[in-house]
């Protein structure tokens, strides 16, 4: 099904962590498994791979959010806060526009 549909398909990959937050965060809460952004990048990497396979449009805005300094831009060391999601939407939105997967509004 996903073949077929392809072509209306986008995936983001993951945006970087905040490694040293995530880590209190991971001991806090007991968690058997640390996240950390090699690991992410090798996801990403997987996740493209498959897309590209597929013939579906995948958006990397991991490197994108370590040169802006992405801990200035996640709210708890993972998720965006107000200015990474104002990030988020510009980028997301261009990438559409440029794929041409955005409806015309006329």
């Amino acid at each position: 099904a996903a073949v077929e549909l392809s072509g209306d398909l986008c995936f983001i990959g993951l945006l970087p962590c905040n490694e040293k937050k995530v880590a209190r965060i991971s001991a806090v809460q007991g968690w058997d498994g640390v996240i950390l952004n090699s690991k992410i990048e090798v996801y990403n990497a997987v996740l493209k791979e498959t897309c590209t396979k597929a013939n579906i449009a995948y958006l990397d805005l991991f490197q994108t959010f370590l040169l802006m300094d992405h801990n200035l831009l996640l709210a708890d060391g993972i998720h965006p806060n107000d200015d990474g999601h104002d990030l988020l939407s510009e980028l997301i939105f261009d990438f559409l526009t440029k794929k041409g997967l955005l409806p015309r509004l006329e």
